[in-house]
């Protein structure tokens, strides 16, 4: 089991803000702020875009996504605190693909198993044809809280959460 614990709000103003920029188009942006409101209750946002080329010559394993996350905690007192968290994630593109192999003489060896060129040597196989209109459009979305109360003689801990998933998609073969 893998637990990610996000960075949770605090008491002090802050934030942070990275660019990258490389190779196949990438460009991406991630941020994050924290608010705090009042002395128990402060609010943090965090965001990620990215969007990337695919590596394959007819653009199939691209990075196309963004995604936000705002988490709130509450102290009212020493003995209990609240915290409350939504995220939204949406992938989308063309998706993942394969290359051909053995990669035909003279073809470049990133010839992904679709389009036009992998399309004629499939003809000359005979083999079936492989579609070159693939794509992602996946949308996740959730919303957690957690209670920590201090009951003198146990320590109550309650994870209410709820998830959400839609995934349309269309990869194409394998050649």
């Amino acid at each position: 089991v893998i637990n990610v614990i996000t960075n949770a709000p605090g008491p002090e103003l802050g934030g942070q803000l990275t660019v990258n920029v490389g190779n196949y188009d990438l460009r991406r942006v991630q941020g994050a702020v924290n608010i705090p409101l009042k002395q128990n209750l402060a609010v943090r946002a965090a965001f990620n875009v990215v969007d990337r080329d695919g590596y394959l010559q007819d653009g199939y394993d691209d990075d196309k996504q963004q995604s936000g996350r705002i988490r709130v905690g509450w102290d009212p007192t020493d003995d209990l605190k609240i915290g409350f968290k939504l995220d939204y994630t949406h992938v989308e593109g063309m998706g993942q693909s394969s290359v051909v192999y053995p990669t035909p003489p003279g073809e470049d060896p990133w010839m992904a198993a679709s389009g036009a060129t992998t399309r004629s040597f499939q003809i000359a196989a005979n083999a079936p044809p492989v579609p070159a209109d693939g794509f992602v459009d996946n949308k996740y979305a959730s919303a957690s809280a957690q209670l920590d109360a201090d009951l003198g003689f146990a320590q109550l801990t309650v994870l209410p959460a709820y998830r959400r998933q839609h995934s349309e998609f269309f990869t194409s073969p394998a050649g």
